[in-house]
């Protein structure tokens, strides 16, 4: 997860509770299971900051609702 404002931080797959996504290899990206919903790297997503640490410097994000 990259912002306009260079601000960089992860959605994590425990946290993308609508599925259960598998890593699709040789497509290089995660696709839901039942859904079928597939996201890969640099895939534009609706997110809210789920926490932060300064002193790690990590952010952690989860999808908006319907992303």
């Amino acid at each position: 997860m990259e912002l306009p404002n260079t601000v960089e931080g992860l959605v994590r797959l425990a946290d993308m509770v609508d599925d259960y996504y598998r890593f699709d290899e040789e497509q290089y990206q995660v696709v839901g299971e039942h859904s079928g919903r597939a996201y890969r790297l640099g895939d534009p997503v609706r997110v809210r900051v789920k926490g932060a640490d300064a002193a790690a410097k990590t952010i952690d994000f989860s999808l908006v609702d319907g992303e």
